[in-house]
């Protein structure tokens, strides 16, 4: 999957910088604030953390809630963030 939207950030993403995190227990929320926090930790200060979050569409309106927990568990974590910015997309999940 990582390579289809590896694909699409070429497209899309006008020279901004990609970066996927892969982990190999399905785990989100620890890795993907552990690299916002080093991120934070080594940016300018007139510089401003992007985070792109997928907002899944599912086949199916009853798998709805199973897949936006994550993405309200990182916006809930990153709401008080100083310049950190979250941006939503959907993504059509087939």
């Amino acid at each position: 999957m990582s390579r289809k939207i590896k694909r699409k950030w070429e497209i899309w993403g006008e020279g901004i910088r990609l970066v996927i995190l892969e982990s190999p227990y399905r785990l989100f929320l620890e890795p993907m604030l552990q690299y916002i926090e080093d991120l934070d930790a080594q940016r300018k200060p007139n510089e401003i953390i992007t985070i792109v979050v997928p907002q899944f569409i599912p086949r199916h309106w009853w798998t709805n809630y199973l897949h936006t927990r994550t993405a309200d568990a990182l916006r809930s974590a990153l709401f008080y963030k100083k310049d950190v910015v979250i941006t939503d997309v959907p993504y059509q999940v087939t």
